[in-house]
């Protein structure tokens, strides 16, 4: 359970570094790119064109749902490791504590990463949307 809730922080933080750089991300190098064939390009051209819904997606519906499932889990870890009722509640606020300053830590890091390298992780994204259309068949 504690290896889920880990996958689940990271993941929230990866959605939301990826919400910062569509928004910080500069259309035209990666246009060039695009145009040399660069693999992933044309998909991060329509990611930072449509940057406003895409970062919306990114940081508010997917960032906010693992926000949630996070602490869901983290209730699930303090029902799992204490039976005694008088103590689950030290047991929450410490777990609690936890995963906010993960989260918090995480998305600073993130945050700090997106701005600094916003075109590199467009193409990354890219590649990984590319990818998937080829895997799918769209």
């Amino acid at each position: 359970m504690i290896l889920v809730l880990i996958v689940i922080i990271i993941f929230g933080i990866i959605a939301d570094a990826l919400g910062t750089a569509a928004a910080a991300a500069s259309l035209k190098p990666v246009n060039a790119l695009a145009a040399k064939k660069e693999l992933g390009a044309k998909e991060a051209v329509i990611i930072i064109k449509k940057a406003d819904r895409f970062a919306n997606i990114c940081q508010d519906v997917i960032g906010d749902v693992l926000n949630t499932l996070s602490g869901v889990f983290g209730v699930g870890i303090v029902i799992a490791i204490t039976s005694d009722i008088k103590r689950q509640d030290i047991y929450t606020l410490i777990i609690t504590a936890i995963i906010v300053a993960l989260t918090v830590f995480g998305k600073a890091i993130g945050k700090y990463y997106a701005m600094n390298h916003a075109n590199k992780l467009m193409i990354i994204c890219g590649k990984v949307i590319y990818i998937f259309k080829k895997v799918v068949g769209k």
